[in-house]
């Protein structure tokens, strides 16, 4: 593919894609519903929707018998026995030409216990109108069409696959000499597949012209948060915003129960890695104004990291503002972020937001709530009543009404970015030794809702 001319395009988010989330979620999972009921219990909003409602129903169909072995199927339409035996039988018939990647393929595969659990090697040239999205911190992004399709089933003699499957290919800088760090990635995305909490990933490819090796990943139609917010935010009412950041923290909060830190969390697709592997080096990658303090400070990456971070996309959903979107990310503003700066507040917001979000900008790791207490905290004030996420009963809307009373309405696309505000992962050489502390005059008091 070789290196394409830079385009003004955002980053093609694998992360934080909620229209991916809130559209593509709905469609297919209620496509598996035959119960109407059902349908409406799992809500009209996709921003409430979580793959762990789908996983539920799953585990209610009664499991099949494989015709071939007369075994138990572990999912509906999987028998782990005799798929094992089939990707064993075909493991002549490629390699990837690295032992170390064709042995980690071929354990992902013997071990897989539905389609969501493997992995495949597909050769480069299966893919057809590969084109130039974005390029970041750790590489390169591209959008695919790919014919063939991930695996869905076996059907008696041959695989059913998802056929002409649009999708992301993620090449990683520097990868021609395979890491375990990219494996660890791979896994993690993996892992994380079914669950929902992060970008479907389908295989590894190797780009032909650099030598890097690609995770093969689900496309997100809409693009970034940020393309998004940009788009739609007017159209965007409270009850759409809160819902999408409680589907954000759902997925945050499955990472976290499976030990692992996203570590370069923000609106374009961070590392996600294990909390006992991280120190790999001194170097901070990452997107300042989404970096926690201490991160800034040489601190090892832990989960509340992911809190901070989490605060300053909540407040990014609640205003449209990019955070420092009007001044330079670079060393001055490290230092300011360390010394209590935080992102302005550009509207008025309801202060049982406000508080959860300067909860989770405390300059002390320790103070910040974890996943799972924001998780419990928005549970508070979700609604049963179909087509809403916020219970009118609760104090959330009483404050959510005051601010429609009052507020005139504005438009964040009217910002002016900095030439000097970057949104894209990037080595922070920034040599910082202050201690991070809070500070309140980073906000606007008067614009929270009592």
């Amino acid at each position: 593919m070789g290196t394409p001319a830079e385009k003004d395009i955002d980053i093609t988010s694998t992360y934080v894609s909620i229209d991916r989330e809130c559209v593509e979620m709905v469609v297919a999972y209620r496509s598996t519903l035959s119960n109407q009921q059902e349908q409406r219990e799992m809500g009209e909003k996709g921003g409430i929707i979580s793959r762990h409602i789908y996983d539920q129903h799953s585990n209610q169909i009664n499991r099949e018998i494989c015709e071939e072995c007369n075994q138990l199927c572990n999912s509906s339409g999987w028998c782990n026995h005799c798929c094992a035996k089939r990707f064993q039988q075909d493991f002549k018939n490629w390699t990837s030409g690295n032992d170390i990647v064709d042995k980690f393929i071929q354990d992902v595969q013997l071990k897989a216990c539905n389609s969501d659990e493997t992995l495949e090697w597909v050769p480069f040239e299966k893919f057809k109108d590969v084109t130039y999205l974005s390029k970041g911190g750790f590489g390169t992004v591209y959008r695919a069409r790919w014919p063939d399709g991930y695996i869905l089933r076996w059907n008696k003699t041959k695989w059913d696959r998802s056929f002409d499957k649009d999708v992301c290919l993620k090449s990683l800088n520097d990868s021609t000499d395979i890491s375990s760090e990219f494996l660890q990635e791979v896994r993690s995305q993996l892992k994380l597949r079914k669950k929902s909490a992060a970008i479907a990933i389908y295989g590894i490819t190797k780009d032909p012209v650099t030598n890097n090796y690609i995770m093969i990943m689900d496309y997100a139609k809409e693009g970034s948060l940020r393309k998004l917010l940009n788009n739609k935010f007017n159209k965007l009412d409270w009850d759409d915003k809160v819902a999408h950041i409680y589907l954000v923290i759902n997925n945050l909060n499955e990472i976290h129960k499976e030990g692992l830190v996203y570590k370069d969390f923000h609106p374009d697709f961070g590392m996600c890695r294990p909390v006992s592997q991280l120190k790999a080096s001194n170097e901070i990658y990452g997107v300042l104004p989404y970096v926690a303090p201490e991160i800034l400070t040489g601190q090892e990456y832990i989960k509340s990291s992911d809190i901070y971070s989490l605060g300053i996309i909540m407040s990014e959903i609640l205003t449209g503002y990019p955070p420092y979107h009007d001044i330079s990310h670079d060393a001055y503003l490290a230092t300011q972020i360390l010394t209590g700066l935080r992102p302005k507040i550009h509207c008025s917001i309801p202060k049982l937001l406000m508080d959860v979000i300067k909860r989770c900008w405390n300059a002390d790791p320790d103070s910040r709530p974890t996943s799972e207490e924001l998780l419990n905290i928005f549970n508070q004030w979700k609604t049963e009543e179909w087509g809403y996420f916020i219970d009118k009963s609760s104090e959330l809307y009483k404050q959510i009404q005051e601010i429609n009373k009052e507020s005139t309405g504005y438009d964040p696309k009217n910002f002016v970015p900095n030439p000097r505000a970057f949104y894209t992962s990037r080595l922070l050489s920034f040599s910082n030794t202050s201690i991070p502390r809070n500070v309140d005059t980073c906000v606007d008091e008067s614009d929270e809702a009592d």
